[in-house]
């Protein structure tokens, strides 16, 4: 009697395995739930800017809210420290090397430089993933390549906005000295600050400040009339092509300085004990971050990228 209630024990266990093998609805959802995705987001700069450690934060933030894995792949180009064709070059041949055997689902390239190496290199080294960008500030960029594959976030810098800002705060403000420098995101806000600064004739009067050391630059603002204020565009390389973290530059150049200065990026605010900008219209990477990984997210649900229409915050 007790081998035979055993042997019916075992018949009905071997049933009900074989009614959950041969049950679609019961095994399909859950492979397809546990597929692990490939994300690689490209970064611009060093983790050691405030604006690319908040983008970064910004995109693990939004993959982890996904109803499904997502393993995430990150790399630091580091140009602002050094942007040339040969270290391009051996970036794309480290990646071509390092990720040979991976394939993607979406690549995320963070600012200008990073967008631009993901563009040219999509179909060589990323086997044409699907790309989103974040914290680009040039207008025209898609207009380089195929709108097919590519979405994002342009960077929306509020020159206008926050010109207008100062104004209201600063009533009667002398002059507006704007601080910049030559690496890309310098050269690229000062083209577009240049188109809206006419837009202010007759209510102020505008200087721009660069081309200079860091010492210099100090030395400058210590002399600014009451009056006036400064508006920081960039200033990662100084003319000496010594380098600058925006929370070093910052927060040296507000110390030296007689005027309130103002600028376009939440990082910049004073905190604590440390010094920055008193305001401005102010753009977030975290929120830029978040919303390409909410893109990258559409995308591996089975969006097309180009169906996508990119947007600007």
């Amino acid at each position: 009697m007790r081998q035979t209630r055993s042997l019916g024990t075992a018949s009905w266990r071997l049933l009900a395995a074989a009614l959950l093998l041969l049950s679609p609805a019961l095994w399909s959802a859950p492979a397809r739930a546990h597929h692990e995705y490939r994300v690689l987001l490209l970064n611009s700069y060093s983790h050691t800017l405030s604006w690319t450690a908040d983008i970064t934060r910004g995109v693990e933030q939004g993959l982890a809210t996904l109803d499904h894995p997502v393993r995430l792949h990150v790399e630091f180009m580091d140009t602002k420290n050094i942007y040339t064709e040969e270290y391009l070059d051996l970036l794309a041949s480290q990646y071509r090397l390092k990720y040979r055997d991976i394939r993607f689902d979406v690549i995320i390239a963070s600012d200008d430089n990073a967008a631009r190496f993901a563009l040219k290199y999509r179909a060589t080294l990323f086997g044409g993933a699907p790309m989103v960008f974040c914290g680009v500030n040039d207008a025209d960029f898609l207009q380089e390549g195929s709108r097919g594959g590519v979405t994002g976030v342009y960077e929306a810098v509020d020159i206008e906005g926050t010109i207008a800002t100062i104004l209201s705060l600063q009533p009667g403000v002398g002059t507006i000295h704007l601080i910049s420098d030559e690496t890309t995101t310098g050269r690229i806000n000062r083209a577009a600050a240049g188109a809206v600064l006419p837009r202010f004739a007759g209510h102020t009067r505008f200087a721009w400040i660069g081309e200079t050391s860091l010492p210099e630059l100090e030395a400058v603002v210590a002399a600014l009339p009451p009056e006036d204020a400064c508006l920081f565009i960039s200033y990662n390389r100084d003319r000496l092509g010594r380098w600058y973290a925006y929370d070093e530059a910052i927060e040296r150049i507000s110390r030296a300085s007689t005027v309130p200065v103002y600028g376009f990026w939440d990082f910049l605010l004073s905190r604590g004990n440390v010094l920055g900008i008193v305001g401005g219209v102010l753009a977030s990477g975290r929120h830029q971050g978040w919303l390409a990984a909410d893109m990258a997210g559409r995308i591996m649900a089975g969006e097309r990228a180009e169906s996508i229409m990119p947007v600007s915050q």
